[in-house]
């Protein structure tokens, strides 16, 4: 699980344009996301064109439109945010299980420990 995090955090924080108006982005490492999504079975043209292309639908048509650079890096970048806030939710869930587990052991024991993130909330399920 930290593997998938860790790659795909680097992948998209380091995907770079190809032109000023390509509506295109590629990895710095292609083989390394190759990898990945094979590792993984995600579907790797599904994860690079929803990294560069929006769909809009109005009015029962669908349609696809390349990115702008600005707004593919904006796209990247909160897709690196959206995997942080995973990675961060499932390191909080692991060790909050750990210290329910070290509590039933010893139930006359309260303990709390509150974990900041880098946005400033604070997680804690006990």
């Amino acid at each position: 699980m930290n593997y998938l995090f860790r790659l795909l955090i680097y992948w998209a924080s380091t995907a770079k344009s190809r032109g000023p108006y390509s509506g295109y982005l590629k990895p710095m490492n292609a083989a390394e996301i190759s990898q990945l999504c094979v590792d993984y079975k995600i579907d790797e043209t599904q994860l690079r064109l929803w990294l560069t292309v929006r769909e809009i639908r109005a009015a029962g048509e669908t349609v696809r439109k390349g990115l702008q650079p600005r707004e593919a890096v904006r796209s990247r970048d909160a897709f690196a945010k959206l995997l942080y806030a995973q990675l961060f939710s499932w390191f909080v869930r692991h060790f909050n299980d750990t210290l329910m587990e070290k509590e039933r052991k010893i139930s006359r024991y309260k303990s709390f420990i509150g974990v900041l993130d880098i946005y400033g909330r604070v997680f804690n399920s006990i």
